[in-house]
């Protein structure tokens, strides 16, 4: 998710908006510009309000909730002076 983010950034940075998509996504030379999970599923991704938005894994079971290594991993972002950042 921290690359997806980086590249999100990069997006926010050339186009001053964010993507519709992570298919819109940049690419980085030297990284490997993946947009899935550590279970080789799809991220998704929400833009929630004008620079703010969602990336979420479902997990080993690629399911909605659950617990352990089934739990879903939701990272929330804000842009802040054109940069952008973790919300805690």
């Amino acid at each position: 998710m921290i690359e997806t983010s980086v590249r999100v950034g990069l997006f926010v940075d050339r186009n001053q908006q964010l993507p519709q998509s992570l298919a819109s996504l940049p690419r980085r030379n030297g990284y490997a510009n993946r947009v899935v999970d550590a279970w080789n599923r799809p991220l998704h991704y929400h833009v929630d309000s004008p620079g703010r938005f969602t990336l979420t894994s479902l997990g080993r079971d690629g399911v909605v909730r659950g617990t352990g290594n089934d739990a879903d991993i939701i990272q929330k972002y804000k842009v802040v002076d054109g940069k952008v950042r973790r919300e805690p």
